[in-house]
């Protein structure tokens, strides 16, 4: 039962003697006197109640969620009929609704997509509002970011790029910061699938910036994580004559064997006119054996006949698999 925006639960201890729903006030008298020991009657500090049974509506929520999660209410947005709640522990975060008021159903927690769609049925169509209710239901919490540079640890021009949320065509964007609360995040909510998208501010900055740079800046770096992807975007763009160039740079001169061989292999798809002279340098001088394999499986896929003299003395490679490739690259000439 439901009275002033509160869960009530009205528990009624009947007997088992087949008495009605009213009994007599002597009949009660005479069940509880069989139920309880005297000692215990006569003594006030003792109570004769059953076992408490959940009365609030918290809870009722933490008998839902279980002995791990905590229970508390969230106040970001009112929303007529609904209480809003979390459920959070220490590495998960869980928004909840609850439909509350006279024609309320019985007591179900709505949690993700229906617990946004019930706050929308009761009225919420402010973009700042459902970008509240969008990260409580649909991420990890958190308010909403309409001024970039309240993320001191962001870059100026991701920063640049916040805005108040906003509806676009049905599509909700809004900003947010990531779970450390560092790095921004753009979200696009749309409204009618309810569909969720998020991209890291930074790789949006990425994505507008010509690859190439991009990856002549990851392959500068220290990180060889980006390597594969730097040279795999550099083989992409490959249209421009810089690619090749920079490709044959990596070959002969990056301190990481792996980007030496990575871009050796990629040099068969991605190549100019000085790529064959580069590769017959790495296959006769590079000291790690995959970057001279590499060099001569690219030396075969080219078909370079001028490679010839260069595969035939690295049959005689110290490292197996180098010469084997070798040998295979010369059946290709």
């Amino acid at each position: 039962m439901q009275m002033a925006g509160r869960w009530v639960v009205l528990t009624v201890l009947f007997g088992c003697s087949g008495h009605s729903a009213s009994p007599k006030a002597d009949e009660v008298g005479r069940r509880d006197s069989t139920a309880v020991p005297a000692s215990a009657r006569k003594d006030p500090k003792m109570t004769t109640t059953a076992p408490t049974t959940p009365r609030t509506t918290i809870e009722r929520l933490q008998a839902w969620a279980g002995p791990d999660f905590g229970i508390n209410p969230w106040h970001d947005v009112k929303v007529p009929e609904v209480e809003l709640y979390y459920a959070a522990n220490t590495v998960q975060y869980r928004g909840v609704a609850v439909v509350v008021g006279p024609s309320a159903p019985p007591f179900a927690p709505l949690t993700g997509a229906d617990g946004f769609r019930a706050c929308v049925g009761h009225g919420i169509s402010d973009p700042a509002q459902l970008a509240s209710l969008a990260l409580h239901f649909f991420a990890a919490g958190g308010k909403p970011v309409v001024d970039g540079t309240a993320a001191k640890q962001e870059t100026p021009e991701v920063q640049r790029l916040v805005r108040a949320p906003v509806i676009d065509h049905g599509v909700l964007e809004f900003w947010g910061l990531d779970q450390r609360g560092e790095l921004l995040v753009r979200y696009h909510l749309d409204l009618s699938t309810l569909h969720v998208e998020s991209q890291a501010g930074r790789a949006i900055i990425a994505s507008k910036r010509n690859p190439i740079d991009v990856a002549v800046e990851q392959l500068a770096g220290t990180s060889s994580l980006l390597y594969e992807g730097a040279i795999d975007m550099l083989v992409a763009a490959c249209k421009d004559p810089r690619t090749a160039k920079i490709l044959d740079d990596v070959i002969a001169k990056h301190k990481n064997a792996e980007a030496r061989r990575l871009a050796a292999f990629q040099s068969a798809t991605c190549h100019g006119p000085n790529t064959v002279a580069v590769l017959i340098t790495a296959l006769e001088k590079d000291p790690e054996a995959p970057v001279r394999k590499q060099a001569a499986d690219a030396l075969g896929k080219l078909a370079a006949k001028e490679a010839k003299a260069a595969l035939e003395r690295a049959q005689h490679d110290p490292d197996l698999d180098v010469a084997g490739a070798a040998g295979r690259a010369l059946k290709k000439l």
